[in-house]
């Protein structure tokens, strides 16, 4: 919504997954804590070999980033979309006392952490782009205000430190309140009345079974081609397939399930696009195409806007503060 109205995104290709997801198809996702392997659990392949060992120092402790990109190759050699969580060495008393929630959440799902290996996969976790802000909330509209995962304050950089989130919420939802409070002390009083336009022409939007075929398609290209790993090839696939979806679509109705979609398409279509642009691999955002870290050429923001005139998306860089090794995105470089 943000975009819409003319606001600036920054960052929108990081993403971040969370490496150890309950895997099963038919239950919902069930997050198991990193809090597991740092009390002792084992990540194993099929052979029931831990694959993290050699692979970092400090094996399936390992940054998130890290422990991802080891579990995609080893769903790349193993023909596996899943590797096992192993906990059964670890007292059962033990495991029920420190993660209950994890435990019960297994256990409904027919695993027991006990005496049971447990399917795992990476799954999408915290977005660390978002709308770009200010330390004050700020963003490039003066009046919108934004805080939490959907702002971009930079803080997080390439890759988000567990749990610091909550601190970012913080900081930032307190600091916004009062930057927000100080605005309308001050703000034409007009700006205190929100109005809603439903306008009473018709407004026939799509079919039902359309919107959740499209949501379907949205996140199956998002997994597919734009995930964990990303390359040119599935990017450029992702890019074509968003913007053939967007173009079989009517203009929205009102329905929420409608709405949610068009969103979720615009957010697809930011990512992809960034993602193509940083041809690096930088925290969270891994290429197999570009698999090392090019501080020459992209020490440097993403920045996404609208342009005002003809609705196209627009793709810049800008330098990371105290950075001269940032593309230049005054010259056009990057923008698509």
């Amino acid at each position: 919504m943000a975009y819409r109205a003319g606001a600036v995104m920054r960052d929108m290709e990081f993403m971040q997954f969370h490496p150890t997801a309950f895997y099963g198809k038919e239950n919902p996702t069930l997050l198991l804590t990193e809090a597991l392997r740092g009390e002792g659990a084992y990540l194993l392949d099929d052979a029931g070999e831990r694959f993290m060992i050699g692979s970092h120092p400090r094996a399936e402790l390992a940054p998130r980033d890290v422990v991802v990109r080891h579990m995609k190759r080893v769903f790349d050699r193993d023909k596996t979309d899943h590797v096992w969580l192993d906990a059964r060495h670890l007292k059962c008393d033990f495991l029920r006392e420190r993660f209950p929630t994890v435990h019960n959440g297994l256990k409904n799902r027919g695993f027991d952490l006990c005496t049971q290996l447990i399917p795992v996969a990476p799954a999408s976790h915290y977005y660390i782009g978002g709308v770009l802000t200010d330390t004050w909330g700020r963003t490039t509209i003066p009046g919108l205000y934004a805080c939490g995962e959907t702002s971009s304050t930079g803080i997080h950089g390439a890759n988000r430190l567990a749990s610091n989130s909550l601190l970012e919420g913080l900081v930032f939802g307190e600091r916004t309140v009062r930057e927000l409070n100080r605005y309308l002390a001050v703000a034409d009083p007009a700006v205190r009345k929100v109005r809603l336009d439903l306008s009473d022409e018709p407004r026939e939007g799509n079919d039902p079974a359309v919107v959740q075929k499209g949501r379907a398609t949205v996140g199956q290209v998002m997994i597919d081609l734009c995930g964990m790993v990303r390359n040119h090839g599935d990017l450029d696939k992702a890019r074509k397939t968003l913007t053939a979806l967007r173009r079989s679509l009517a203009a929205p109705g009102l329905d929420v399930a409608e709405l949610e979609l068009f969103n979720l398409l615009t957010v697809a279509e930011h990512m992809v696009a960034t993602a193509a642009l940083r041809e690096e691999s930088r925290g969270v955002h891994l290429r197999s195409d570009f698999s090392e870290r090019d501080d020459a050429h992209w020490r440097c923001h993403s920045l996404v806007h609208r342009n005002a005139i003809t609705g196209e998306l627009v793709v810049e860089t800008s330098p990371v503060e105290g950075s001269s090794g940032a593309k230049d995105a005054s010259a056009g470089k990057g923008s698509r």
